[in-house]
């Protein structure tokens, strides 16, 4: 139909793709006659390790205003999403640094109060310009369905390690 979107994302939460729920329909193979169903691609961008989007490696058929970590782009500040915005601060991608100061830096003396996510961009997420967030995934496997299931936690780290 066409109504719906869905956002494809990474274990960080970075939007790598969104798609539609309007199926477009192609032909594999004329002899025997095969065919196939793929999603309508809305929009699909990589991103460097701070979150600056690769270009060459964008496509946007709309105007989608999520990407990295699932914030909201700033595009009044700068072009193409460079900025984003945080709960409590605006964060530039191209710097890989928030523009404001951590309301919360007088509780962490030894970081700096630019700092995203401690500067742990693999294992880390920044949890609304806060503090950071270490994610975990593991797999239970569930004896009711016979299947694994894949749990992602966050855990807020308050202390220097």
């Amino acid at each position: 139909m066409g109504d719906k979107q869905y956002e494809l994302a990474n274990h960080l939460g970075n939007v790598m793709s969104t798609i539609s729920d309007k199926k477009e329909f192609e032909l594999i193979s004329s002899s025997p006659l095969i065919y196939t169903w793929k999603p309508e691609v809305l929009s699909w961008q990589d991103y460097y390790p701070f979150g600056m989007k690769m270009s060459g490696r964008i496509h946007n058929r709309f105007n989608y205003d999520y990407s990295f970590q699932n914030q909201e782009q700033q595009n009044e500040l700068s072009d193409y999403g460079y900025s984003l915005n945080f709960k409590f601060r605006i964060y530039e991608s191209r710097l890989g640094r928030f523009i404001s100061i951590d309301p919360l830096s007088s509780k962490y003396p030894f970081n700096s109060p630019y700092a995203f996510s401690e500067n742990r961009i693999i294992d880390c997420i920044e949890l609304e310009g806060l503090e950071k967030a270490l994610i975990t995934k593991s797999a239970i496997y569930n004896t009711n369905t016979k299947k694994m299931d894949f749990v992602t936690e966050f855990k807020i780290v308050t202390t220097p390690y």
